[in-house]
């Protein structure tokens, strides 16, 4: 067995679902897979600290709102950054990329400007001044080509 062989089934190990299984799960933008330890940690919130942190004076929620927290120290220090402020939790990754879409656009992006996304994308459009287009299914025979700058040019008129 190769060594990247034994590190996949190391890491397969800490995934119930998966462990022991010849499943290859890759719908991970819709939903992820969950590894013992998140599974161990979102048991023990529900039985021993389920409240809503950040919102009461009450014991259980103080004790969600530390652990929320420390749970914000633990990203901030895992990804490197400089404070654990930085870090935003979301519920999903449509919410996150909503999020760095609109807080970008509402500092850079100006009136008629055109964003292009693929059609897959649900990027929640907020009534600005700006237009979202979706880009061709063969998206990809474009890029392979090296045309997707000409398809776009051509697409808005540009010469």
């Amino acid at each position: 067995m190769s060594e990247l062989s034994k590190t996949i089934e190391s890491i397969r190990k800490d995934f119930p679902l998966i462990s022991g299984s010849n499943i290859a799960y890759l719908d991970n933008a819709a939903t992820t897979q969950k590894p013992q330890a998140v599974l161990d940690a979102v048991n023990k919130y529900y039985q021993e600290m389920n409240a809503n942190p950040f919102r009461g004076v009450y014991e259980l929620s103080e004790i969600a709102t530390e652990s929320y927290e420390n749970a914000r120290k633990a990203v901030a220090h895992f990804i490197g950054a400089k404070d654990a402020s930085q870090i935003v939790f979301t519920r999903n990754a449509t919410e996150s990329l909503n999020l760095i879409a609109y807080s970008y656009g509402m500092n850079f992006i100006k009136e008629g400007d055109e964003i292009e996304v693929t059609l897959g994308e649900k990027i929640t459009y907020n009534g600005t001044d700006y237009e979202i287009h979706s880009l061709p299914d063969n998206l990809m025979e474009i890029i392979n080509a090296g045309g997707l700058v000409e398809a776009m040019k051509k697409r808005n008129g540009v010469k």
